[in-house]
């Protein structure tokens, strides 16, 4: 079933530990839970990256909340627009951390597009061509790597 999809990168306000990062992915997970929006979370060095997936409403509610949260500043949000298939259908919210990226080597590549690249400059067009293979790779790499672990 087709979803709405969106990635963003955002800069902490406030420092985060482990444990507030845990807690934020716990407390999304279940929050997402009930609206169905899957995805991804990353934090490095005070920089978010998160891309999350599900119907339209839900989501845009939710990126509206997500916008309105004062610990962080969003400087780069890409609407992917509408998707076939979840890539993350089993993740109300993974928290995925920087080591995991660099195994799955794809942590450069978003980290470049999301910073540097503006839909203003680049056109939505381009920017979802090159996000969306972006996020199902990782997707599939994480797959292979939680099945290499288990």
């Amino acid at each position: 079933m087709a979803v709405s999809s969106l990635v963003y990168a955002s800069r902490a306000t406030r420092d985060f530990t482990s444990e507030d990062l845990n807690g934020l992915a716990a407390r999304a997970s279940r929050k997402n839970k009930g609206l169905r929006v899957t995805g991804y979370l990353c934090h490095q060095k005070g920089i978010f990256f998160q891309y999350i997936e599900g119907p339209t409403a839900e989501l845009s509610a939710l990126i509206k909340s997500i916008r309105n949260d004062d610990r962080h500043d969003i400087f780069n949000e890409i609407d992917l627009g509408r998707i076939d298939d979840r890539k993350f259908p089993d993740w109300n919210m993974r928290s995925i951390d920087s080591t995991s990226l660099q195994m799955i080597q794809m942590e450069d590549i978003l980290r470049q597009v999301l910073e540097n690249m503006a839909e203003r400059n680049y056109g939505l067009e381009r920017l979802r061509n090159l996000v969306l293979p972006m996020v199902a790779k990782i997707s599939e790499r994480q797959a292979m790597l939680s099945g290499q672990a288990g």
